[in-house]
């Protein structure tokens, strides 16, 4: 008997590649010019965790569950939206994982380097640990 089939099944994606996913969209439509729009992409990876998702890594896990300002504050009633300031409670709670060992940033970076594949490399690595930074403080 396989074991894989009794925790989960063959289609199933992993919460790796959800993550890379709200990472990606919560890279659209911003600038790499411009830097890295932490807010909005926080904003995606609490949707991610709010989606009850089958599988989450305890590091992520802990990060993402930041109670969210009130959106709409300035007329925009938009879930997406950045919320000022989500990304840098998110950091703050991820500061609680720094003796973590986990992989989640590496896991999920690969939009990044489609998202700022014209940057130069000090850019491209800032914006990395500014992802990497909202879950995994080490």
């Amino acid at each position: 008997m396989e074991v894989q089939h009794l925790w989960r099944s063959s289609t199933r994606v992993t919460d790796d590649s959800e993550l890379a996913l709200a990472l990606a969209h919560g890279l659209q439509g911003h600038k790499p010019q411009l830097g890295f729009p932490a807010d909005a992409v926080a904003a995606r990876y609490c949707d991610w965790l709010d989606s009850k998702p089958f599988d989450m890594g305890t590091t992520c896990a802990s990060a993402f569950s930041v109670t969210r300002g009130t959106l709409g504050s300035s007329g925009n009633n938009d879930k997406h939206a950045p919320d000022p300031g989500l990304a840098t409670t998110m950091r703050a709670r991820a500061a609680g994982s720094q003796a973590s060992k986990a992989n989640g940033a590496l896991m999920r970076c690969t939009p990044l380097a489609v998202w700022g594949s014209r940057l130069s490399t000090d850019e491209l690595v800032a914006a990395a640990v500014a992802d990497a930074t909202l879950s995994h403080p080490n």
